[in-house]
């Protein structure tokens, strides 16, 4: 099981994501929105499907102070990876090794759940582009919304956004590679967390 997934994340890993949507010239004055503003806790699956196989893992994610952390569950009970992401960059708490390699494709996932730091904005080609100290995010369509984003790994595309804590949170991210092979990443239960 972990040497599917090691296989489907190099297949993922060189694949191109969906294009941006448009984004209406009046939008273009709102105020990009990249993930809810609460902390709040997930769960959900992490799905690689290539090459006529299929692998899915449970996924356990925790944002609280803008700081995001993850982790996947084989559904036997085992931890395969707990990553963790946030403004003062990525700790690796655990991570199968099988997965040594594809730390980058994971940390992109993470990555999109965590509040970090934009030093960098412009609009280019019609959608508004963002850098952070880990990937380079771009907003586009109306809510101005975060749409993709671009790490070390490979290109993510945000999908869909759910409501919880005072705002939106991306629910669905998905990331198409060579030969078919697909990453899909839904979060099916998002939940506001109690300020400590």
């Amino acid at each position: 099981m972990i040497r599917l997934l090691a296989l489907l994340l190099t297949c993922a890993a060189v694949g191109c994501a969906p294009r941006l949507p448009p984004t209406p010239s009046a939008a273009r004055a709102q105020d990009p929105y990249a993930t809810a503003p609460g902390d709040w806790r997930g769960a959900g699956r992490l799905t690689l499907s290539g090459f006529g196989r299929r692998a899915s893992v449970g996924v356990l994610m925790r944002v609280r102070a803008g700081v995001a952390r993850a982790a996947l569950v084989e559904d036997g009970g085992l931890v395969l990876a707990d990553l963790e992401i946030g403004g003062a960059g990525v700790v690796v708490h655990r991570l199968a090794a099988d997965l040594r390699p594809h730390q980058a494709v994971l940390v992109d996932l993470v990555a999109v759940y965590a509040r970090l730091p934009e030093p960098e904005r412009a609009w280019r080609r019609g959608a508004l582009r963002a850098r952070t100290a880990q990937d380079r995010r771009s907003y586009a369509g109306d809510p101005l919304l975060l749409r993709r984003v671009d790490g070390a790994g490979w290109p993510v595309h945000v999908a869909d956004f759910v409501t919880v804590a005072g705002g939106l949170v991306p629910q669905r991210l998905v990331a198409d590679g060579p030969f078919t092979a697909e990453l899909r990443l839904t979060l099916s239960e998002v939940i506001a967390l109690a300020p400590r």
